[in-house]
């Protein structure tokens, strides 16, 4: 028989077993997508975890990791790159600086900062976490939290902030809905899932919610607005629930990702919205904002008055003063 055709011998089974339980773990230990940057970093903490691994180290471990100084320099200058960050010691960094304890009375909240460069489009990792183990995934937009089942041997596991979260804790998420933390609590094998910004363009109508639907409901905001200033009843315009809905939408446009190229110092008002599942639209958001911005100003009294005349570019209006009682008349 043809080499190729004998069957495989046993320590050829079990080294294809290992191979396939290695990739299989650094997969399930941190995986990021993205860019070819975020490839670079995703093979550097892959090094970096191995070395980790093979001195019996755990992720989010405390000691100084012992790792070749060429690993660590690549390591650190790869993550500088794509961060922007200082010093980071070791890859369990991108899961401790994104599961943070926010109240640690019981049941302790966890707070989840699900912010990702515009390079990534995608972080995944599992942790231990309140006698469970935990699968998050991060993209530009949402977080999926899945609880799996409870840890057989929790005492001789190194648990993330084991001394404070010893149960089942809660999640709080920023939602770009609400525009504030949305408090979530997951059941051992079930997955919540959690919009945190705005990411999709949405139909013009806007029956499908997105970019759309948000700028739909500024403007019947804005009608509201009109509405108690120059009628005739007596309820304040300025009164502080619409004042902060303006806000929330200002804050959902501001959370809309960025293009992959885009670093700190470029362009603040260049986004990135998904038009369906295959295609994105790079968008100009400076209008949007700015008129957000002055509807803002406008509601706390914070707009510059120039009495008397009014600057339209290069030419000066002069205009007479009228109280909001004339005006109405």
């Amino acid at each position: 028989h043809d080499v190729e055709d004998r069957p495989p011998m046993l320590p050829e089974v079990e080294e294809a077993h290992r191979r396939a339980w290695r990739e299989e773990w650094d997969k399930a230990d941190i995986e990021i997508n993205g860019t070819r940057k975020v490839g670079r970093c995703q093979r550097m903490a892959r090094l970096f975890r191995y070395f980790q691994v093979s001195h019996g180290e755990t992720v989010g471990g405390v000691q100084e990791p012992r790792v070749p100084l060429l690993v660590n320099r690549l390591f650190q200058a790869t993550f500088r790159d794509l961060f922007g960050e200082g010093a980071v010691p070791r890859p369990s960094w991108l899961v401790t600086s994104r599961v943070l304890v926010q109240d640690p009375r019981a049941p302790p909240v966890v707070r989840i900062e699900p912010k990702l460069p515009p390079a990534c489009r995608q972080l995944r990792f599992n942790a231990a976490l309140g006698r469970h183990w935990h699968r998050f995934t991060f993209t530009a937009g949402t977080v999926q939290i899945l609880v799996q089942g409870p840890i057989l041997h929790a005492a001789a596991t190194n648990q993330l902030h084991g001394d404070i979260v010893t149960m089942p804790p809660k999640f709080a998420i920023p939602s770009s809905e609400k525009g504030s933390d949305v408090e979530v609590c997951a059941s051992p094998w079930n997955e919540v899932h959690v919009q945190h910004a705005l990411i999709d363009l949405g139909c013009p109508d806007g029956s499908t919610g997105g970019f759309y639907s948000l700028m739909r409901r500024t403007r019947l905001m804005r009608v509201e607005v009109l509405r108690r200033l120059l009628g005739d009843s007596d309820e304040d315009y300025r009164d502080e629930t619409l004042r902060e809905m303006f806000r929330n939408a200002l804050a959902g446009l501001c959370s809309v990702p960025r293009p992959p190229e885009w670093c700190p110092g470029d362009n603040e008002d260049l986004h990135l919205l998904d038009v369906d599942t295959v295609m994105q639209a790079r968008v100009q958001l400076s209008y949007e904002k700015s008129e957000l911005l002055r509807d803002i100003s406008f509601l706390e009294g914070r707009f510059t008055q120039h009495p008397g005349q009014l600057l339209a570019g290069e030419e000066l209006l002069h205009v007479e003063g009228m109280s909001l009682l004339e005006a109405k008349e």
